[in-house]
């Protein structure tokens, strides 16, 4: 077989040049934040840990040499995928377990420390079995940014949560992701903390801690609401119960669409920030300066579950944009919170109301 060599963190691997063993570069930064979080947090190497939609075998092999995780299962039912992995482990030196199996039934089977699913689009038909595995750690990407976000209506099907296609969509999908995460653990009496929920391009990311117990999970689920939202003003708020929401724009007084459910809790764990990007900056990755950035925004938020838009915002009221950073500070100047957010580079978030920032905004 003819191959292809790829290098990525401190692997090599090798795909065939026919094709046949999906390989994605853009997803290179998911791997390099993945390995950072996962030193960062200290696993261990005594976990367990499988890579269930594995492909080549990329995020498997990299756990296993740049954490340190002796006991990795690396795991793709395709046939080429299977060879091309055991190729891979043979060429990293790894004594990995390659196995070629459904997913499904291997997570059913068997319970590992740490679970990663990478599938290509929506992640909705593993959830289940993967809360039933998971016992430390889930990761969890998803690549149907569309039914996510409001741009399609498989939503519902997917994620049973209805989205919404606003100008903070990106901030909707991920939160209607960790939603559907949640829900699904929460039926093994598992609770899930974000430690780190981002959004890039194309795709999510989650990396969550999971604990046991039927009062954790209760916590959990007291912080699934839904947020209301305008179109004829852009007001916007969160709720945690619908059926108690006042229904009507209280700027406008038309009638509120909503979206959800959703997570409304916190996306990040705070103190990760310095131990993570104090391994970013020293680790060498091809795009660390693109990945301590994103971190940086990331940690920077403000901790509420939609944004703004400052060029809608501007256009709505009819003035030219400032800068950004110097519409924060103003803000900020009259003691509101405010902050910028990863999720859009014209976006910010802040508890003032919307009558001010307009205000504000008109030079009033």
């Amino acid at each position: 077989m003819s191959w292809k060599e790829i290098t990525e963190g401190r692997v090599v691997i090798r795909i065939p040049e026919r094709g046949g063993v999906f390989y994605n570069p853009e997803m290179e930064i998911t791997r390099d934040i993945d390995v950072a979080t996962l030193n960062a947090i200290g696993v261990g190497e005594d976990t367990s840990y499988i890579d269930a939609l594995a492909a080549s075998g990329i995020r498997g092999i990299r756990v296993a040499k740049e954490v340190g995780i002796a006991n990795v299962t690396i795991n793709d039912r395709s046939r080429v995928a299977f060879d091309c992995i055991l190729e891979n482990t043979r060429l990293n030196g790894l004594d990995a377990t390659v196995v070629r199996d459904d997913c499904r039934i291997l997570l059913l089977r068997h319970h590992y420390g740490i679970v990663d699913l990478d599938p290509f689009g929506s992640p909705s038909w593993i959830l289940d079995a993967a809360s039933s595995s998971v016992n430390r750690i889930l990761l969890v990407t998803a690549t149907d940014t569309a039914p996510l976000c409001g741009s399609h209506r498989g939503g519902i099907q997917k994620y049973d949560a209805l989205p919404l296609n606003t100008e903070y969509h990106r901030e909707v999908g991920l939160r209607i992701l960790l939603g559907r995460v949640a829900r699904d653990l929460a039926r093994h009496e598992k609770a899930m903390y974000p430690l780190l929920s981002y959004a890039k391009r194309h795709f999510i990311r989650l990396i969550l801690e999971v604990e046991h117990g039927a009062r954790k999970t209760d916590d959990v689920m007291r912080k699934m609401g839904y947020i209301l939202h305008c179109f004829g003003c852009g007001f916007r708020s969160a709720v945690h119960d619908l059926l108690e929401a006042d229904r009507s724009c209280p700027r406008c007084e038309r009638r509120l669409r909503y979206t959800g459910v959703l997570y409304l809790g916190r996306t990040f764990r705070e103190d990760l920030k310095e131990p993570l990007l104090s391994y970013l900056t020293s680790s060498g990755f091809r795009r660390r300066s693109e990945e301590i950035k994103l971190l940086e925004r990331l940690f920077g938020e403000m901790d509420l579950p939609f944004f703004y838009d400052h060029h809608i915002l501007c256009r709505r009221v009819g003035v030219t944009p400032s800068k950004i950073e110097d519409f924060i500070n103003e803000l900020r100047g009259l003691g509101f919170a405010a902050t910028r957010t990863h999720l859009s580079g014209r976006g910010f978030k802040t508890d003032a109301p919307l009558d001010l920032i307009e205000d504000l905004l008109r030079g009033d």
